[in-house]
């Protein structure tokens, strides 16, 4: 099993994205830095709450701001949506090899 071998799925930038989702994400890029990012980042989470591009976009904005509870708040839903599309048990606790072979292999 190779946890680094990607060539048989997709990657999480790769999940289709609503297409006004789309655009708020490159909004939010162009206003780097004001306050209006926020604004637009949130209006895509609004639409697509469980892609991970806009969690992704979403926690990169809070880290770099600083604003760590509110970063940590969004990684906390990436995990949980990457999870559940895995395949893997919620209380990480449960995790064993064969959990992670198994989502590798679905994966």
């Amino acid at each position: 099993m190779d946890l680094l071998d990607f060539t048989d799925c997709n990657l999480y930038f790769e999940d289709p994205l609503p297409a006004e989702a789309e655009t708020l994400l490159n909004q939010a890029a162009a206003q780097y830095g004001e306050p209006d990012a926020e604004a637009s980042l949130l209006r895509a989470y609004s639409l697509a709450p469980r892609n991970l591009t806009v969690l992704v976009g979403l926690y990169r904005f809070y880290f770099y701001q600083h604003r760590m509870e509110d970063a940590l708040h969004v990684a906390d839903q990436a995990m949980k949506v990457s999870g559940e599309t895995l395949g893997l048990p919620a209380n990480w606790r449960a995790l064993d090899a064969n959990v992670v072979a198994a989502a590798a292999a679905d994966g």
